[in-house]
């Protein structure tokens, strides 16, 4: 079968409208899960409120807190909570000294942290 001159055109110009649609639906789209995931990442690296550090109402054990409790001591962020629990894994805390060995914490870091974990 064969199109005019005419048809083909029609047809070229169809399809040049489709792919400009697809690449600015795809454009859109990408941009909606930029914004998701930036609001995603904000809302796990904001800072510990104030209201948040007073449900520690005792000092957390290093070797039995979960990734949530771990996350409301000042200081200690969702990377460095995961990495205090894959260390754990590995081998469980001797003494609150050992903290140094976690990537991000120093001893600026840890003298901020001391007041609100311990090792039983």
């Amino acid at each position: 079968m064969w199109f005019t001159k005419e048809e083909r055109i029609g047809l070229l110009l169809i399809g040049i409208s489709m792919l400009a649609g697809g690449l600015l639906l795809n454009k859109k789209e990408e941009g909606d899960l930029a914004k998701l995931k930036n609001a995603a990442l904000e809302g796990l690296t904001k800072d510990v409120s104030e209201e948040n550090v007073k449900v520690l109402k005792r000092k957390l054990n290093l070797n039995t807190a979960s990734f949530d409790e771990l996350t409301r001591v000042p200081g200690i962020g969702p990377k460095t909570a995961l990495l205090i629990l894959e260390r754990r894994e590995r081998k469980k805390f001797a003494n609150i000294d050992e903290l140094k060995e976690i990537k991000g914490i120093g001893d600026k870091k840890l003298e901020k942290i001391k007041e609100y974990v311990e090792v039983r």
